[in-house]
């Protein structure tokens, strides 16, 4: 238990000289920023328990950095043979504001890019509903792609 806080206590001082290195000088900023992307790794952690539940899905994984930087993928998601699905991604947001904010920009992503799921993975919302979100958007990708 005690490496565990150690650990998250190195990260979290690692990102604050990220800030710092990034010219976010602002106490308030940083605090800001710091439980923004607390939030956002319990919301992919959210996504992540739901859609692995589904039992024609194979793996949720997270993308990698260059991913998410290029293609605003947080998640891929692949899928068990035979299910007549192909990998998709996840981009997963906090609150449904945020989520129609990046559907919004998204609309501008080459066609290569646009095989994409946005789901809201916030405390609030039940597993279920996360789960009904992601069918329901992925019935809606395989009628369009």
């Amino acid at each position: 238990m005690k490496d565990r806080v150690v650990e998250q206590q190195r990260h979290r001082l690692g990102r604050i000289f990220e800030l710092l290195e990034a010219g976010i000088k602002s106490t308030p900023e940083i605090d800001r920023l710091l439980n923004s992307n607390e939030t956002g790794r319990n919301s992919e952690q959210r996504a992540t328990q739901a859609i692995s539940a589904l039992p024609i899905v194979l793996s949720v994984l997270p993308s990698t950095p260059e991913e998410d930087a290029t293609m605003k993928v947080d998640l891929w998601t692949t899928f068990k043979d035979g299910s007549g699905h192909a990998k998709v991604g996840l981009q997963v947001k906090s609150s449904y504001r945020e989520v129609f904010s990046a559907q919004k920009k998204f609309k501008s992503h080459p066609p290569e890019f646009r095989r994409l799921i946005f789901l809201v993975a916030d405390v609030n919302i039940e597993l279920k509903q996360i789960r009904r979100d992601f069918l329901l958007q992925l019935m809606d990708l395989d009628n369009h792609t």
